[in-house]
């Protein structure tokens, strides 16, 4: 199913004089869900979801606010929402973790989250609003192009994804104006998924090309699958030991005496 992301941005408002809380509103015409993270003590700690209709809220803090940042992350099947690389730990369904650190090693997923200064208001209300995509060219040249997807990274501030075809690297990063939201779809996904993206071509070198996407297509057949998959793994020569490979995704790495030699 083709992935159609619609760029979203936020109006933050002051409540007027009412009960005292931190309050989401979904101004959007999607079903949309929202976790929040906070500092108690001293320990980041995150709380998950709340979800809401078109045009409903949801009062996810009660009472005065006592703090002046809190962090939120809104999802939709249908609707981008942008982070600003803060990252809490969350789960699929309803959660309260605490602490941000080691959210993989613990069960649970690292996502990016975005931040919102609430002043000295004791109360808060957050409007989620839907924009429309960027029109194709705004970050580069207009690309299509169909591949398989390599793999996904992940850093300390940033997430890409590779799509690998006729012997080039397309790179898609959250450091450039691919939403978050996008590349964790992917990196959900196997290894060398067939798929196409559209987007922006933003700069060039060589066989890698730096690109956003604005559309995925999912394709469903691939000639090469069962051979894709069997080469996958860590292997040695049984002739030089010392020689090694690494085949992860699309990616050919070589080897010798624990050091690596090439990249293909």
């Amino acid at each position: 199913m083709p992935l159609r992301p619609a760029l979203a941005t936020l109006a933050l408002l002051s409540a007027a004089p009412a009960a005292a809380e931190l309050t989401f509103c979904n101004q959007t015409t999607a079903y949309v869900t929202v976790a929040v993270g906070y500092s108690d003590n001293g320990i980041w700690v995150s709380e998950g979801w709340w979800g809401m209709d078109p045009g409903g809220c949801a009062t996810v803090l009660g009472g005065d606010l006592t703090k002046r940042y809190y962090y939120y992350r809104a999802t939709s099947k249908d609707i981008e929402f942008p982070g600003d690389s803060y990252f809490f730990c969350t789960d699929s369904g309803p959660f309260e973790i605490r602490g941000d650190a080691d959210c993989v090693e613990r069960g649970y997923r690292r996502q990016e989250f975005a931040g919102v200064d609430t002043g000295d208001a004791s109360a808060y209300t957050i409007d989620l609003i839907a924009d429309d995509t960027p029109a194709p060219g705004v970050n580069g040249e207009p690309y299509t192009v169909s591949g398989v997807l390599s793999h996904c990274d992940v850093t300390d501030s940033t997430l890409q994804c590779e799509l690998h075809a006729y012997g080039f690297r397309y790179v898609a990063s959250s450091a450039d104006p691919t939403p978050t939201a996008t590349l964790e779809a992917l990196m959900d996904l196997p290894v060398n998924t067939p798929m196409t993206w559209v987007g922006d071509l933003i700069a060039e070198e060589g066989v890698t090309a730096e690109v956003t996407i604005r559309e995925i297509q999912y394709d469903t057949t691939d000639p090469y699958a069962d051979l894709r998959a069997a080469l996958q793994g860590f292997w040695r020569s049984t002739e030089d030991s010392s020689y090694e490979l690494v085949i992860h995704g699309g990616l050919f790495e070589e080897l010798y005496g624990g050091n690596f030699t090439g990249t293909a």
